[in-house]
Formats: C-alpha cells, sequence, structure tokens
C-alpha cells in the first residue's frame, strides 16, 4: 500500500472514532522527530518534522497541520491535510488562535 495512501486511512480511521467516543479533537504534537519520535507520527505523516509541528484532527473530518513553513511544502505534496499553516516566528500564535 502506498504511504500516502495509508495515512489517508488513518486519518479517515481516526475522525470514525472521535465520533464514535464523542471527542471533539486529537492533537499531536512533536518537534526534532529525528531525535524523539512520536510512534503516531508515522501513521499521520509519515516522515520527520524539525520544528515544534501540531497536527489537530476533528471529529468532523477536518485536518489541520501547523508547521515550521520549512516543513511545510513535504504536507502540501502529501495532500491529505485540509489545511496547512507554515508558520515563520513560533507556533503559539497559531494554536491559539
Amino acid at each position: 500500500m502506498e504511504e500516502r495512501q495509508l495515512i489517508q486511512e488513518k486519518l479517515t480511521q481516526a475522525a470514525e472514532i472521535l465520533n464514535e467516543q464523542d471527542v471533539d479533537l486529537w492533537l499531536t504534537f512533536v518537534r526534532e522527530t529525528a531525535m524523539q519520535p512520536d510512534p503516531a507520527l508515522e501513521l499521520i505523516y509519515g516522515s520527520d518534522m524539525t520544528w515544534q509541528s501540531a497536527f489537530l484532527l476533528t471529529k468532523s473530518g477536518e485536518r489541520i497541520a501547523i508547521v515550521g513553513h520549512f516543513d511545510s511544502a513535504n504536507l502540501y505534496e502529501l495532500d491529505v491535510y485540509t489545511r496547512i499553516v507554515g508558520y515563520h516566528e513560533g507556533i503559539r500564535a497559531h494554536l491559539v488562535a
């Protein structure tokens, strides 16, 4: 199975489980994943992240990635997230918006 297809299926499955359990949002927050990998990242992105990055999955199926601007190109290419926010000077403002 192609990596993109697997990630697409896992993101869809996550939304179904969130609905089933009546959970509004699943947030995965990572940084420097080559040094400290998060096991979920392989299933929701499939690569390493350098900057602080947040992956938000909602029970309505929205998929949001807030990542450093240098990390955003790979997410656009993967084309499985409904919204990609590439930041330049810190993730905080985008998380609280």
